[in-house]
């Protein structure tokens, strides 16, 4: 029984990319089933968590993408295919890659905020209500300037190898 919740935590480790580590168990007796249960002291499966690896590119790629899909709103396959293949290069693992990047985050905060401006000045000639499009493009234009500045993070600066560069 102790050997097959061993097994498990093996197969979680293995399936979540956890390095192999000795860790604290502790044995349980359980009363209800009569087996013994395995429980870690350190409390998570592991604590390399590589979720924290790709929780941390979400809002970059989903500001890629939402910067992909105003592009295509008016017309510009250029900036479409621009955020495609900056997404795409989120998988090189090079300083000037991340540097590109967050240039173009920035870049594409601005082109919200250019937007918001032009669209503000619209609907204030029509007589039409314009704050709640300033709320949501300018969450959109700051989710994309924080995306940008994730990259100064620790996590991103060793993934990126920054530290040596900077």
């Amino acid at each position: 029984m102790l050997k097959e919740a061993q097994k498990a935590n093996r197969r979680k480790r293995m399936l979540f990319g956890c390095p192999r580590r000795k860790k604290a168990y502790a044995t349980r007796w359980s009363e209800v089933g009569g087996r013994a249960t395995t429980l870690q002291k350190a409390g998570a499966i592991c604590d390399d968590v590589p979720m924290k690896k790709f929780l941390i590119y979400v809002p970059v790629v989903l500001s890629l993408v939402v910067l992909g899909a105003h592009f295509m709103r008016y017309g510009h396959s250029a900036g479409v295919v621009g955020s495609i293949v900056l997404i795409a290069l989120l998988f090189v693992r090079q300083p000037w890659v991340a540097r590109l990047i967050q240039i173009a985050l920035v870049l594409g905060a601005l082109e919200w905020l250019w937007t918001l401006f032009g669209l503000v000045q619209v609907r204030t000639a029509m007589g039409q209500p314009f704050l709640r499009m300033t709320v949501i493009i300018g969450v959109v234009a700051a989710v994309t300037l924080i995306s940008a500045l994730l990259f100064q993070t620790s996590a991103l600066k060793k993934i990126y190898k920054l530290d040596s560069h900077d």
